[in-house]
C-alpha cells in the first residue's frame, strides 16, 4: 500500500464529508479534539470510516434537535 492509499476502514476527509454530510470544518475540529481517529499522511488526513459514520449520525441528530427546538447549533458550519 502506498502512503496515500486508503484502506476500506479509512476515508479521506473529503470522502467522509461527502458520505456523511458533515461540514469539513466541523470534521477537522473533531479530528483536532480527538473525537474522530485520524492519521496524517503529508498534508492529508485519513479518518477511521466507522468513527466518521458515527460522528455524521451524531452531527445529524444535533442538527435535527437544534431545528426542532429552534436553537442554533454552534458547530453547524
Amino acid at each position: 500500500m502506498t502512503p496515500t492509499e486508503t484502506t476500506a476502514t479509512e476515508l479521506t476527509v473529503s470522502e467522509a464529508v461527502a458520505a456523511h454530510e458533515i461540514p469539513k470544518r466541523s470534521l477537522h475540529r473533531a479530528i483536532e479534539r480527538g473525537q474522530v481517529p485520524a492519521r496524517k499522511i503529508g498534508p492529508m488526513f485519513l479518518v477511521d470510516a466507522e468513527a466518521a459514520r458515527l460522528y455524521g449520525a451524531i452531527f445529524a441528530a444535533r442538527r435535527a434537535l437544534a431545528a426542532y427546538t429552534g436553537q442554533a447549533d454552534e458547530d453547524d458550519e
